[in-house]
């Protein structure tokens, strides 16, 4: 609910006016009435909208007066009066002084912003550093943007959460490694209307380039007949420049290898001729050795020759869940999804491996260099739920010629907690996975202000908690400041696992009867109330995004299964 001032935007058809309405009469029979009219017609005094009728006893009475039909683009005024069925109506009653609009309707979605990265020339090049800054353009909306939601992650699904974070069109934002990322950001209308997405991806590569030396031909030779020169490694992905210089510092061989990833292998290859076709003569040779990153970043040496041959190797990795993974916010966060790329087109066998032991293995294939391929996992292992643990995932790449190279690719907890609330049962439950570890008998929301069912997470924990009324005093759901001192917020509406030192009965028939809510039987605004013990433990247990799934039914032993 928003409170509106004057000449506001909304994305609705409907809305509704709260008012207080009151009679010099100790008894009336009261009704509110609304006359609404577009922007440039006038007012004639007939109202077009009613509310229900209500019997005045001398306390103002708390009224709401539902406006509907709204038209997209519209911008509207209004007046209200009450009518006394049995006396004098009231005169009109404006909302705000001054001639302009009192609301305006936009139900438009805004396009996506068009973004940029600083120092980035191309969308493919690699950036030599970490620190991103991020700029674009406010896309057009008729009520105007309020501001943008972004972030930046590994997936390649990354979304914004819905909230507002910025009012500017540029952010300086820093990655937590190196490799393929990806910025999203989405405009926020004045109407409230969140718009359409923006993802572009970004190549960080910060490593300085250096090659190091395997082996190098010594003495005297004849490169015709030796073939390989050096071997040299990459220690980060480079393309390298070679050069053999003659005594008198002249090139008489160069060559330059493509761009490749660390830990790759590469041979040098010289028959001993010069440009001209000429055998060398004989002396002593210099090999420079340059390396150029993907970044742009310089490194030089000189060093006898090299040769560089590998198999595939992960040149970037990532895990969209990198830390702890609960199945059970599947519905939420999605499952794990395990990227990578590699430097050379592979079969892979990725590999989920729990103590040690591979309990999972997905087969995948790399198209081409750099290609991003990826495996979900729900957090099962042969359709059943996985033990909670420490799990490392490795890819295991081979190419056409059977060069195998194994690369961890990062590892996660997993997280099995979850709490379930039965609204028929009126009972909770804390459970590691399928076992019950707590269970207590609760208040949820009553006929009036029911708690929502389905699947959320901890999303702020606060201790101690004072929750104060979000509806004015005088209204039927206002409540006086009520100290707790353990509160878990799971819906971002207001919604929270607390313990209420008010309440005194627990369970069943504790939110039955339709009322004004906080009673003993008339339930919670929403909430889930817990007796103190319980909801310590519960609030010392639980965790950050910990999975709350409330149900109108539970079965206990019948568990929810993680949705994939």
């Amino acid at each position: 609910m928003r409170v509106l001032p004057a000449g506001a935007w909304i994305n609705s058809r409907d809305v509704t006016i709260l008012a207080h309405v009151s009679s010099p009469a100790s008894a009336a029979q009261l009704q509110p009435e609304i006359e609404l009219r577009p922007v440039g017609r006038a007012f004639t005094g007939q109202p077009t909208h009613l509310g229900a009728i209500m019997t005045y006893r001398g306390a103002a009475l708390g009224v709401r007066i539902h406006l509907f039909g709204l038209r997209d683009g519209v911008a509207y005024h209004w007046q209200m009066r009450v009518h006394d069925l049995r006396g004098i109506d009231s005169a009109w009653v404006r909302p705000a002084p001054g001639n302009g609009p009192d609301l305006r309707v936009g139900l438009g979605t805004p396009p996506p912003p068009d973004v940029i990265v600083a120092g980035q020339p191309s969308g493919d090049s690699w950036l030599p550093t970490r620190r991103l800054t991020f700029r674009w353009s406010a896309p057009f909306d008729p009520s105007g943007i309020r501001g943008y939601a972004y972030t930046l992650g590994r997936s390649p699904n990354t979304e914004p959460l819905l909230r507002w974070r910025t009012g500017g069109q540029q952010v300086t934002v820093t990655a937590r490694g190196d490799g393929l990322w990806y910025f999203a950001v989405r405009a926020l209308s004045a109407a409230h209307t969140w718009g359409h997405l923006r993802r572009v991806a970004i190549r960080i590569d910060t490593a300085v380039p250096r090659v190091q030396m395997l082996s190098s031909a010594r003495g005297p030779l004849n490169p015709g007949r030796t073939g390989s020169l050096a071997r040299m490694q990459y220690s980060a992905w480079s393309q390298v420049s070679v050069a053999i210089l003659s005594p008198r510092g002249q090139p008489v061989y160069a060559t330059t290898t493509l761009m490749h990833g660390p830990g790759t292998i590469a041979s040098v290859r010289w028959n001993g001729r010069t440009p001209s076709g000429q055998l060398a003569a004989n002396g002593r040779y210099v090999m420079r050795i340059s390396a150029v990153g993907r970044s742009g970043l310089r490194w030089q040496t000189q060093r006898p020759l090299e040769v560089l041959t590998t198999a595939p190797a992960v040149s970037s990795s990532g895990l969209s869940q990198p830390y702890v993974y609960n199945p059970f916010n599947n519905a939420l966060d999605g499952t794990e999804v395990v990227t990578l790329s590699l430097s050379a087109p592979a079969r892979v066998r990725l590999e989920a491996l729990f103590n040690g032991h591979v309990v999972r293995s997905w087969t995948l294939h790399a198209p081409t260099a750099d290609s991003v391929i990826s495996a979900t996992w729900d957090g099962t292992i042969a359709r059943h739920l996985a033990p909670e643990g420490s799990y490392s995932f490795r890819a295991v790449a081979t190419d056409a010629a059977g060069n195998m190279s194994r690369s961890t690719l990062g590892t996660i907890a997993l997280d099995l907690r979850r709490i379930i609330v039965s609204l028929d049962a009126q009972q909770l439950w804390a459970l590691d996975g399928n076992n019950i570890l707590l269970t207590t008998l609760v208040t949820t929301g009553g006929p009036v202000a029911p708690t929502p069912v389905g699947d959320f997470q901890i999303i702020d924990r606060e201790s101690p908690f004072t929750f104060r009324s979000p509806y004015p005093k005088g209204s039927f759901m206002w409540y006086p400041p009520s100290p707790t001192t353990f509160a878990l917020l799971f819906q971002i509406n207001g919604y929270f696992l607390h313990d209420a030192p008010w309440r005194s009965n627990f369970g069943p028939g504790s939110n039955a009867v339709a009322g004004k809510p906080g009673g003993d039987v008339t339930g919670t605004h929403g909430c889930v109330n817990v007796p103190y013990n319980y909801m310590a433990w519960l609030y010392n247990w639980a965790s950050m995004y910990t999975p709350v799934e409330i149900r109108n039914v539970v079965v206990p032993g019948k568990w929810p299964r993680p949705l994939a």
